[in-house]
């Protein structure tokens, strides 16, 4: 059954990312991509919530980027966002637009990030979804941060952060926690920004 393998591949590319088994989890996730055929696929979204192309690419985007191949993290992560508008299938284009932000901040572009994390946070609050409301907002933070207004930054990064906590997310917070310190050391509060690391280094040893 395709279908299985289909996102039996996501899965396992999912995993390898997350542990930064970066090979592995391209391996997979193009398989994945791979595997996918719109007319047989694409009902699996209301199983898995996202449509699994869109996600595969979404971590083939990092994936790619962080092995160092920028100009295909960038189309991974341009075709994701064209499937999930064809599909209109709101969570798929959430998912893909926070990515297209993530890879934005990862390439180090604050202009960049704005647009696709102010999309995904209109996305989550028409929609009622605190965790990728919560998600765009530490980005837009971060890219707040770094176009030159360090507190307003820092304290919508916090604010969404502790919104994050309340509903008991815990995904992604080193990065998030890296994002606060890179603006504070931006800003030259570099006791503050070496606490923040410290505190994203006792995350990923917790979990």
């Amino acid at each position: 059954d395709t279908g299985h393998r289909l996102v039996g591949e996501r899965l396992v590319g999912d995993n390898a990312w997350g542990f930064g088994r970066l090979a592995s989890a391209r391996r997979h996730l193009e398989r994945a991509v791979a595997l996918y055929d719109p007319a047989a696929h694409r009902a699996l979204a209301l199983d898995y919530v996202y449509d699994q192309r869109v996600v595969a690419r979404d971590l083939l985007t990092c994936t790619l980027f962080v092995l160092g191949y920028p100009e295909q993290a960038e189309a991974q992560v341009r075709l994701a966002v064209a499937e999930a508008e064809a599909l209109r299938h709101r969570a798929s284009l959430a998912h893909a637009l926070a990515f297209a932000g993530m890879l934005a901040q990862l390439r180090d572009d604050a202009a960049g990030v704005l647009g696709p994390a102010s999309a995904v946070r209109r996305l989550a609050e028409e929609q009622a979804i605190p965790f990728w409301a919560g998600l765009a907002t530490v980005l837009e933070g971060w890219a707040m941060g770094r176009e030159g207004s360090p507190d307003a930054g820092t304290a919508t990064i916090l604010r969404a952060l502790d919104a994050l906590h309340s509903t008991g997310v815990r995904l992604w917070r080193p990065y998030h926690l890296g994002l606060l310190a890179d603006v504070e050391a931006h800003a030259s509060l570099y006791d503050q920004a070496l606490a923040r690391v410290v505190a994203a280094f006792r995350q990923v040893e917790d979990t």
